[in-house]
């Protein structure tokens, strides 16, 4: 809740107009019950009819300014704290794009999602409304004490003999219920982690016919998720009747023993005995005073249900990107693309190293080409260039400068990454090119596709570069998607090309018509080429043949083949596969 503070305090002067608009709703409220004891002892009493009307004309004026009040502060605490709200969601936005790539890898898509959606959600009706309900509640609270001790105080004492049950009720509340939410949150993000699981891989599911499995495992999580909502529910179901009752008794010892002070002042004709007008608004005091009561457990319910999402969301913005830019990292310079990896070993779990003591160095303009089976570490490298993630040993400099010792984003800008399995984003085709590159205009990212080779299939698809692009990308086939992200990657024009398995989806015809264009584009700029295809390799400058993190040949496609090596032996299955 502190934590939540910090980030409001920008609104603290808005906050504070409410928390007076919230005061002066109080005293308004306290007025009711004493113009009540006025209208019966005096007014009624005393025959005053004048007094009565003028009494009645207060009270309704009284409980407009109430209503007015009321409508205004609504609407402020709801403005003030959705504003709390945007900034927490743009807060968690912003640092989910700063965090590395190594907290992806270790942290399931839907439970990220559920920290700024459900979480979010659990927390929005404190952030909003807690404050001003508090203070309110608190006021009242401390209001109303006050005004039955000064109505009379020995009733107000023996309104006391509550108390010790208030306290017994909130304490057995306060242990239960924040456990019983704190599991609910928890069971929460496991069901939208497996709704997120199961529509990104609906593909598979309905290939191996996994429907009633999974609906089998998602009903079990529904009906953990219920038996943890019930718990909680039974908790508040217990409370609030409590409440109730012990609100019951105290009225029942008010009126019993009030009636008896009123009747003994009757009786012995006291005028300065209890009066009726006097019980009736102490009456109504006591039912002030435990409305807020009950309304503090609701607050205090909803409170911990939302610091259970709460912890979860500080959870995430604690986290810390462990590749960032250093105190002392300049922007990096307009480079020429020399490369150099010198002794790097790395390892994403830093006790389980994939790659081993990996040199070589790429000259300005020269293609690389990375091949070796699965796993051995190709794409590692490829990852370690772009500074994804922080080698634990050795250096690797472009041009001269460490990776470590410029900016990220200086870094990224000069570099052009396409993967086998490239993100689309929702809207058009011309949106998802010009992505790297916003500013660019329709013509340019003509002359992109043009040069690559994919202007006139992309010219072919329904609504040509408007074409949208729905979630994914699944509305294109994965040939065009590929040739959208080439001609992304062309776009930008950067110094340094990553092609990460970058032709496997390309069927063979679309292939050869990118591969002239491609080998065109890469001419002049430094580019590494990961591809199953061998086909895709053969006009590199160099090849490096990876296996088990080591580079264990390296030199031509034909001299390699040549030295009949593991490189060789990749070839000949290439061959006998194809």
């Amino acid at each position: 809740m502190w934590r939540m503070w910090e980030r409001a305090r920008r609104y603290r002067g808005r906050i504070y107009l409410n928390l007076g608009i919230a005061s002066l709703i109080v005293l308004l409220e306290l007025v009711p019950p004493r113009l009540t004891k006025h209208i019966i002892d005096e007014n009624i009493a005393g025959n005053d009819r004048a007094g009565l009307v003028f009494s009645i004309a207060i009270l309704l004026a009284t409980v407009a300014g109430i209503m007015l009040l009321w409508r205004v502060q609504i609407a402020r605490v709801v403005t003030t704290g959705e504003r709390v709200v945007f900034d927490l969601r743009e807060e968690i936005f912003r640092h989910l794009q700063a965090l590395s790539m190594s907290y992806y890898d270790r942290m399931k898509a839907g439970r990220i999602i559920a920290r700024g959606t459900s979480d979010l959600a659990a927390m929005r009706n404190t952030i909003v409304w807690a404050l001003p309900r508090m203070v309110h509640v608190v006021l009242l609270l401390a209001g109303t004490l006050v005004m039955m001790y000064v109505l009379h105080s020995s009733l107000f004492l023996a309104t006391c003999v509550v108390v010790p049950m208030l306290w017994i009720a909130n304490s057995w509340f306060r242990r239960r219920i924040s456990v019983a939410w704190r599991h609910v949150r928890e069971i929460q993000s496991r069901i939208v982690s497996t709704l997120a699981e199961n529509i990104n891989g609906m593909r598979v599911i309905q290939a191996f016919t996994r429907e009633q499995k999974n609906l089998e495992t998602f009903q079990d999580l529904q009906s953990e998720s219920l038996s943890r909502h019930m718990t909680a529910a039974r908790v508040v179901g217990i409370y609030m009747p409590s409440l109730d009752l012990i609100g019951a008794f105290g009225k029942g010892i008010i009126l019993v023993y009030g009636g008896f002070l009123v009747w003994q002042g009757q009786s012995a004709q006291d005028p300065d005995a209890l009066k009726i007008g006097t019980l009736v608004a102490f009456v109504m005091y006591q039912e002030l005073l435990f409305g807020p009561i009950r309304e503090l457990g609701e607050i205090y319910n909803e409170a911990l249900h939302a610091m259970a999402g709460g912890e979860r969301i500080f959870a995430l913005l604690d986290e810390q990107a462990v590749v960032f830019d250093r105190p002392a990292a300049r922007p990096l310079p307009t480079v020429r693309g020399r490369i150099r990896f010198e002794n790097v070993t790395f390892g994403y779990d830093s006790h389980h190293p994939v790659l081993h003591d990996v040199s070589f160095e790429v000259l300005p303009g020269q293609t690389i080409a990375l091949a070796g089976p699965t796993g051995a570490g190709k794409s590692s490298i490829v990852k370690l260039v772009a500074r994804f993630y922080d080698i634990q040993k050795g250096r690797i400099l472009i041009d001269d400068h460490s990776v470590r010792d410029v900016t990220l984003e200086s870094l990224h800008r000069q570099m052009g990454i396409v993967s086998q399995m490239n993100f689309m984003f929702s809207g058009t085709v011309l949106d998802n090119i010009r992505y790297g590159r916003p500013e660019a205009t329709d013509n340019a990212v003509i002359a992109a596709a043009k040069a690559l080779g994919s202007h006139e299939l992309l010219q072919k698809l329904p609504q040509g570069y408007r074409t949208r692009v729905s979630e994914r990308g699944e509305s294109l086939s994965l040939g065009q998607r590929q040739l959208v992200c080439f001609t992304r990657a062309m776009l930008a024009d950067p110094s340094i090309f990553i092609l990460d398995e970058a032709t496997s989806s390309v069927d063979p015809q679309t292939e050869v018509r990118i591969q002239h264009a491609v080998s065109r584009l890469l001419r002049d700029r430094t580019s590494f080429v990961i591809a199953h295809r061998l086909s895709t390799i053969r006009d590199a400058d160099r090849v490096l043949f990876i296996d088990g993190g080591r580079i264990v040949e390296r030199g031509t496609h034909d001299g390699l083949l040549a030295h009949r090596g593991p490189y060789y032996q990749l070839y000949q299955e290439f061959i006998r596969t194809s």
